[in-house]
């Protein structure tokens, strides 16, 4: 699938450009939130859908701030945070779960977290 592959492209680059797309990572947002709006409402696109949570992953690692500032000015933080977790389980290789590890502790690391997510945590977390 031709979108994968362009996922891993952007995730390559937001791993491995620190610092150097903080102008396109709006863009870069809200073409994954709009593709999990879209996945979500089809079946047969789990893949798909796991590598574009993962792509959310790593806009948090590169930069949290800016990434949840991004996500709480298009108000879908709620949306990708409940996407995420739903689907938590389902990452078995060892990069795909790296880049959740590194993608929630750059959120952790957070101080304070944005309001929605500290008061929506407990519950997304079960």
């Amino acid at each position: 699938m031709d979108g994968v592959a362009i996922i891993n492209l952007i995730i390559a680059v937001l791993e491995n450009m620190q610092g150097k797309v903080d102008g396109d990572l709006k863009d870069i947002i809200n073409i994954v939130v709009q593709e999990i709006q879209w996945v979500s409402q089809k079946k047969g696109y789990a893949h798909y859908k796991s590598m574009l949570l993962q792509c959310m992953a790593m806009c948090f690692t590169y930069n949290s701030a800016l990434a949840f500032e991004i996500l709480e000015g298009y108000q879908q933080t709620l949306f990708v945070f409940q996407n995420w977790f739903v689907l938590m389980n389902s990452f078995k290789n060892d990069f795909e779960l790296r880049r959740n590890i590194f993608g929630l502790s750059s959120i952790l690391k957070q101080n304070p977290l944005p309001d929605l997510v500290a008061q929506k945590l407990p519950d997304m977390l079960n």
